[in-house]
Formats: C-alpha cells, sequence, structure tokens
C-alpha cells in the first residue's frame, strides 16, 4: 500500500482513488483512510491557514495525538479515541469535540456562536475565541482518559 501511496502522491483521497484505476479495492481503502494532514491539503485558501493553525495548536496541547477518522471525519486521536475533528463547510467551520459535555462546559465562552450537542461552528472572521481550544482540549482528554464521555 505505501508504495501505492508514493505512487499517487498527497492528492485528496478522491484524486488519489482515480489516480489508481483499476485496483478498486486498494481506491476504496485509500478514500476511506483520509487523514487530517490528507484534508488539509483539500482546504482552500480561504479556511486552510485558521484550520491548520488550529490543529497545529491541538498538537502542541497535546503532544501524543495520532491523525485518525471518526464519524467518517478525519479527526485527531488521543489513546485511541477520537479527540477534536475541525471541518470546513461552504456556510462555516465547524469543530466536533465528539462530546456533548465539552460543549456545554465551555458554551458559556462562546455567547454569540452557533452550538449544538457535540458541535460549535464559527468562522475565519469570527474564529474562537483566546483560550476556549485550549478548554476544549483540557475536558476531552480528561473525559478520554477518566474513560467516560460525559454527555
Amino acid at each position: 500500500m505505501s508504495k501505492l501511496l508514493d505512487t499517487v502522491g498527497t492528492r485528496s483521497p478522491h484524486r488519489r482513488a482515480r489516480a489508481i484505476g483499476d485496483n478498486v479495492a486498494e481506491a476504496v481503502q485509500l478514500v476511506l483512510m483520509g487523514t487530517v494532514s490528507d484534508y488539509l491539503a483539500t482546504l482552500d485558501e480561504s479556511t486552510r491557514p485558521l484550520i491548520t493553525s488550529m490543529m497545529d495548536a491541538v498538537r502542541r496541547e497535546v503532544p501524543d495525538v495520532t491523525e485518525g477518522t471518526s464519524y467518517g471525519m478525519p479527526a485527531l486521536m488521543h489513546k485511541g479515541k477520537p479527540l477534536v475533528a475541525i471541518m470546513a463547510t461552504k456556510k462555516h467551520i465547524a469543530l466536533y469535540p465528539f462530546s456533548g459535555g465539552v460543549v456545554t462546559q465551555v458554551a458559556d465562552q462562546l455567547e454569540g456562536f452557533a452550538l449544538s450537542p457535540g458541535t460549535i461552528r464559527f468562522s475565519t472572521e469570527k474564529p474562537l475565541p483566546d483560550g476556549v481550544l485550549t478548554d476544549i482540549l483540557a475536558f476531552r482528554v480528561g473525559e478520554i482518559e477518566a474513560g467516560t464521555k460525559k454527555k
């Protein structure tokens, strides 16, 4: 598989699948295993700097994170559990801490932001306030290390 990855380079998962051609099983596996790094490479210049900066901040705060997938999204993982995903849509950027309890814990710091259980929405024009990402990570790491997912 790594030889195949070398052949198709750092293209987006969908482009990799097309580049692979006839080997459908390997193409499907590559599309499904998309990583945070792969995802960041697909973003346009309007959102990539902010999301990259946030992912870098996560890596600094929780140095043992690994890249993985959770709920079909490229995610940063801690001890094999999803820690956070950050995804861009046409209308906003969403942070998914994989825990409604975490959103509740930081809700008072996010007045004026769109919140739902497990999702915090923001934009490049109105990014998350300073310190909120650090608090999100502290709460989520605490949940993971305690072996619970509070809702």
